[in-house]
């Protein structure tokens, strides 16, 4: 008890740099109009703006996984001055900077849970867990002591899970990680023969789903967590 309230006082660092983005936005704008009517004319291009995704290799990256596990992964793991200024300036905008801040708000929301809970081994179910940072951070950060959370990571891409378990394994929490492979169409099947966790947590997930889909997920989660369980999530 004593490590979860000494978790939940530490102050995030979270990115907060604006002012040269917001001098730039206009421009972004235009740039953005640009690129929608060359998609609305020509159809799907190699290169959609030779200053983004032209001239930068992470760039170019980032758009051809849009949406999967390898793009944050760019995202969270970028260090300025590495790839060059260009890129600098493109994986440090506003939304960059979004995204990696979701990741320390997934961190402290996890901690809150718990204490929440008072539990100080809390089973967490990361569903379409991608390379699942923000989880093996958080158990990695929570290592010591007395409060041990554990971890599921579910997704239907193998690539990600592999990628999960070598970042387990960088942080040294693989024996408190579980991967499961596996759609979130049938989840209640797939997880049924596993523990039920206490903390569900799905980032970046329910934003691809239409409305049905996210009712009938949801009931499907209620149903597998502990009684009194907590859901994490945003879109």
């Amino acid at each position: 008890r004593k490590d979860m309230d000494a978790g939940t006082n530490r102050i995030p660092a979270y990115e907060v740099n604006k002012f040269l983005y917001s001098l730039s936005l206009p421009l972004m704008f235009l740039l953005a109009t640009y690129v929608y009517l060359k998609k609305f004319f020509f159809g799907q291009l190699k290169t959609n703006l030779c200053w983004f995704d032209g001239f930068s290799h992470r760039c170019r990256r980032i758009k051809e996984t849009a949406s999967s596990w390898e793009s944050l992964d760019i995202l969270y793991n970028h260090c300025n001055g590495e790839y060059g200024w260009l890129t600098d300036f493109w994986l440090n905008i506003r939304n960059s900077q979004a995204v990696r801040n979701r990741k320390i708000l997934v961190k402290e929301k996890l901690m809150e849970a718990a204490r929440e809970m008072g539990e100080n081994s809390p089973l967490i179910l990361s569903v379409a867990c991608g390379s699942a940072q923000a989880i093996i951070e958080f158990l990695a950060e929570n290592s010591g002591g007395d409060f041990r959370p554990r971890a599921i990571l579910l997704d239907i891409d193998p690539a990600a899970l592999q990628h999960a378990r070598v970042l387990a394994g960088h942080y040294g929490v693989e024996g408190r990680v579980d991967f499961v492979q596996g759609s979130v169409k049938n989840i209640r099947r797939t997880m049924q023969a596993w523990p039920k966790p206490h903390i569900v947590e799905t980032v970046g997930l329910l934003d691809y789903f239409s409305d049905e889909r996210v009712v009938a997920l949801l009931h499907s989660v209620y149903e597998l967590m502990v009684h009194g369980g907590r859901l994490i999530t945003g879109n």
